[in-house]
């Protein structure tokens, strides 16, 4: 009996040690699994539509150029955010910046300018180890030597099958030659090999260099980061130091209690430690504690060896709105699904002036948030009461960054802003500018467009990163931004931007203007207010300044500073000018400002206004037309108006006179059309002198019958050659490659692979559906659509309310996923609908049937293939008789049924039922002579069906029968 024990208790040792090795923890797995993707997300394919609002430059203007960080890009991921930048204190027209980057399957990147930030160039380090991610939360900074490091982190990827990794660790790079050339993946911590829930994951690490010249510890380097504990969620800010130039660090100090619980809290727990140096080598550290809503503080006198006890020396308001985010749980957002959070940042002043060693603080809270400022001349003792640093508190403002000039001790946050936005959701970058330690400050607009945050590839457009960078140095300040531009275009292309900054630069004149001199038509005057303050509300030293004025890029005259107004003589009418302006005060230049004019007034008469086209009766279109008052410039009146003249397209349909007192007027017009069908109708006007307009806007109207589905069968077979007879858009056209019936189908695609990023529309001619009964709306159809994009089957109404009956990609049907087109490839698709349900979202007196394609970033494929459009009462399927090539008899057939083929037996042959389920039937078949078979039909239920076959050229033969019984 003992032995018999032994041997089950030694077989479960055995059993549960091999279970160890070979089953890793599941716990442990997810954990670091949620940990990576909370501190590196993953782009998605299918993203949750949102309503995206377009980028603006309307909201004011810009006093800055602003400049890509982030170019020359390729690959399908070209996303980058969390951007940090630095300016060399040896060589400021050398700059560095890095950002979280997405290329290369997210290696590690680093971006330097050798002019001053004015144009940038991007280098791959790679990665430390093979299949490591490498561009988690970098950082950059300059020693006082002109040595240039970047901080980043690291982990490996975690496979769902095999030995749990759950590796990490954080690394720096060095340059020595001010960011042209690199030594990378220098260890700061790294954690190899089985990670446990007892094991650490690293994370937010920003690097800060001892630059103080009289500290006894100039030159140390500084690493604080956040580490998390999986096993019981623990968060604790520890710091590691080099003394050798980052070539070998320190075991990091733990210097914030570890708190359990923390890290999958909404605000990550202990989280964004930042430090700072004093002017004696003191080293300020500052966090935020997520959890307590306050901002933490320690502080070292003996170079990083030991700190003070932990205290909180801020309270705020929590942060944002909560949201729950899939895979991530309940997080702060901003626009409704960005992630954001509260996080401090720090500068010390270390010039060796009246506020040497002030301490500067600045970090954003508030349910609608805003950003705050305090400082400290005490060394951290006391605070000041803190204060918003920008002039208007309207929608939010946070990702903010604070920055020191070493020069003199000037101060500039920059911070992402939407207040130009009345709903909040569109943002710009903003920089507030102090010049007297953060008692006052002045704001400014520097981002040159507007942008939307959601524009990302993220789970539930989540991600746009978690903070922003800036540098200051001699009066130059550089804020980094994530900028959504591009991203308009392409989802998976966010950018890093940055613009220069010069404090001194003198604001551009005001109010610039071309004036029309209706007497002087070979003239313009140009006018303008001085300037009287640099772009930061500094005087403008005037005994220097003058302007510089251009005419179509070229310089026209240098002005003096007085000079307001300037007369451009010599011009030739009808002549479209465009001049520019810029202030030049010494050796700085404002922006430049542009306008323009037509001289004497443009030759195009403006644009009319198509208010309404209806048809009332078949190939008749009844128009009001808005008549416009003025010539293109808007300036100058139009006294020469001859008529209006209508197109479709771009196709004249016909002229209308007019009299001079219809300026300004709306006139009511019937225009006779050639056909019935669709029209894309728009006007241009003329003046008596043949000078036509602009097109107008465009009214797309259907003029003809509208067929009533209780009278008759609707029928598409797309055989006839009508241009009129669809409205297309962005493709869709004939093709007699491959088709169902009749020799021609219809695809978006005809000349190859649909477009990327586009909407592809087929909408036919419309119908009205009876006021009961049941309606069969059927099609066939072949979807090689890419499986991440889709194609709709809608009912749109004249009103343009919709509902969807269908939606197609490849991944529906198993034969079109081979991409290889036969007859296998057409399925028919068919929808029973009630009139009275549809009627209720629905005007089903004129109803359109729209065929709609939605092609995203990834990848395209050959189309979406439409043939024999059906629309019916009832449920009964009416046939297609569409060759003569076959005859099929006895009708109705009960028992068997001839098939004769006037060119021989087809290799292949089909019965469609009425659902469009195809079945084999050269098996079944019996053969009378070479071109008479029978087709037994003792297992076939009564009802209506189509023989489908091919004859030996290729083309597609159908036939309709009954079976009764």
């Amino acid at each position: 009996m003992n032995q018999i024990f032994f041997r089950i208790v030694l077989c479960g040792v055995i059993l549960t040690c091999f279970s160890y090795i070979a089953f890793p923890d599941d716990r442990a797995r997810e954990s670091f699994r949620r940990l990576m993707e909370y501190a590196h997300p993953t782009p998605v394919e299918s993203l949750k539509e949102l309503p995206m609002v377009p980028l603006s430059n309307e909201s004011g203007l810009s006093y800055f150029y602003n400049v890509p960080v982030t170019v020359e890009e390729t690959g399908i991921y070209q996303m980058q955010n969390e951007s940090s930048i630095a300016v060399n204190p040896v060589n400021p027209n050398m700059l560095i910046a890095s950002a979280v980057d997405y290329r290369d399957t997210s290696a590690t990147w680093v971006y330097f300018s050798t002019n001053a930030g004015k144009s940038w160039r991007n280098k791959n380090l790679n990665r430390p180890f093979p299949g490591w991610r490498s561009s988690n939360d970098p950082s950059v900074a300059f020693s006082y030597d002109g040595i240039g490091y970047l901080v980043y982190g690291g982990f490996g990827i975690l496979s769902d099958s095999g030995i749990l990794s759950g590796e990490n660790g954080v690394f720096l790079a060095r340059s020595t030659d001010g960011g042209i050339n690199w030594e990378a993946h220098i260890p700061i911590i790294v954690h190899k090999g089985v990670q446990t829930l007892d094991s650490n994951f690293e994370d937010k690490y920003y690097i800060t260099c001892d630059n103080s010249p009289q500290s006894p510890y100039r030159g140390y380097l500084y690493v604080p980061w956040k580490r998390v504990t999986p096993k019981d969620s623990a968060t604790q800010i520890v710091i590691a130091k080099s003394t050798n130039r980052g070539s070998s660090w320190s075991q990091p100090l733990p210097v914030s209690p570890r708190k359990s619980g923390t890290s999958e809290d909404t605000t990550f727990g202990q989280s964004f430690p930042l430090c700072t140096v004093g002017p004696n080598g003191e080293v300020y550290l500052v966090w935020n504690d997520g959890t307590e809503s306050s901002i933490g503080f320690a502080k070292s006198i003996d170079g990083g060896a030991s700190f003070s006890s932990p205290r909180n020396i801020i309270k705020y308001k929590p942060f944002g709105r909560t949201k729950f985010i899939t895979g991530q749980g309940n997080r702060h957002t901003v626009k409704g699904a960005v992630r954001a959070e509260a996080y401090p940042s720090i500068v010390c002043d270390v010039t060796g002036g009246a506020r040497n060693g002030y301490l500067y603080l600045c970090w954003s809270a508030d349910s609608i948030p805003n950003v705050y400022f305090s400082r400290s001349t005490d060394g951290g003792a006391t605070w000041s009461i803190p204060q918003i640093v920008h002039s208007e508190t309207k929608n939010d403002q946070f990702w903010q960054w604070i920055a020191i000039d070493p020069t003199n001790g000037d101060l500039a946050i920059m911070y992402l802003d939407s207040r130009n936005d009345q709903n909040n959701l569109l943002t710009e970058c903003y920089v507030s500018y102090s010049s007297d330690g953060g008692a006052s400050w002045i704001d400014r607009r520097v981002s040159d467009v507007s942008m939307d945050l959601r524009l990302n590839p993220f789970t539930e457009n989540s991600f746009a990163g978690d903070y922003s960078g800036c540098a200051f140095f001699a009066g130059k300040i550089y804020p980094s931004w994530v900028d959504m531009r591009s991203a308009v275009q392409n989802i998976y292309d966010s950018d890093v931007y940055t613009a220069y900054i010069d404090i001194n630069t003198p604001n551009p004149p005001q109010n610039f203007a071309a004036q029309i001199l209706p007497s002087e038509p070979n003239a313009l005057l140009l006018r303008w207010d001085k300037p009287t303050t640099k772009v930061f509300g500094h005087l403008l030293d005037t005994s220097t300044t003058r302007y510089l004025l251009k005419r179509e890029g070229n310089s026209l005259s240098l002005l003096a500073y007085n000079q307001t107004t300037y007369k451009d003589t010599g011009l030739t009418r009808y002549n479209l000018y465009r001049y520019s302006i810029v202030t030049i005060s010494g050796q700085d230049t404002s922006v430049e400002l542009f306008t323009q004019a037509f001289a004497g007034g443009s030759r195009k008469p403006s644009v009319p206004i198509l208010v309404s086209v209806e048809s009332p009766v078949a190939k008749t279109l009844q128009v009001q037309a808005r008549i416009p008052s003025s010539r293109e410039d808007s300036a100058t009146v139009l006294v020469n108006l001859s008529s209006i003249i209508f197109f479709d397209g771009d196709t004249p349909l016909g002229e209308f006179p007019l009299q001079k007192t219809d300026t300004g007027q709306i006139v009511k017009l019937d225009l006779v059309v050639p056909d019935v069908g669709f029209y894309r109708l728009r006007a241009k006007i003329k003046d008596l002198d043949g000078n036509t307009s602009q097109f107008s806007n465009e009214f797309i109207v259907y003029t003809g019958e509208v067929k009533n589905i209780a009278e008759a069968v609707y029928l598409e077979k797309f055989d006839i050659e009508n241009k009129r007879r669809f409205l297309r858009t962005n493709g869709w056209d004939y093709t007699t490659n491959f088709f169902y019936s009749s020799n021609s189908s219809i695809t978006d695609s005809p000349q190859g692979n649909y477009p990327s990023r586009t909407i592809l529309e087929l909408t036919l001619f419309p119908f009205s559906l009876p006021d009961s009964g049941k309606v069969t709306i059927s099609f066939e159809n072949s979807a090689i659509i890419h499986r991440t994009d889709t194609g709709f089957v809608e009912l749109i109404d004249r009103n343009g309310n919709f509902i969807v009956l269908g939606k197609y990609n490849m991944e529906m049907f198993e034969p079109w996923k081979d991409k290889v087109l036969d007859l296998n490839d057409w399925r028919r698709e068919t929808f029973v609908v009630n009139p009275n349900e549809i009627a209720k979202e629905l005007d089903v007196s004129r109803l359109y049937l729209l065929f709609r394609l939605v092609s995203g970033t990834l990848a395209t494929d050959d189309g979406w293939y439409i043939d024999d459009v059906m629309v019916s009462t009832g449920t009964s399927f009416v046939g297609i008789d569409d060759s003569k090539a076959i005859n099929v008899y006895p009708l109705p057939a009960s028992s068997c049924i001839y098939l004769e083929f006037s060119d021989g037996a087809p290799e292949k042959i089909y019965l469609v039922d009425l659902y469009g389920n195809k079945y084999s039937i050269v098996e079944s078949l019996s053969k009378v002579s070479e071109t008479l078979f029978i087709l037994h039909l003792n297992n076939i239920p009564a009802g209506v069906y189509q023989i489908l076959c091919s004859d030996k050229k290729g083309n597609y033969l159908t036939k309709s029968f009954v079976v009764l019984r």
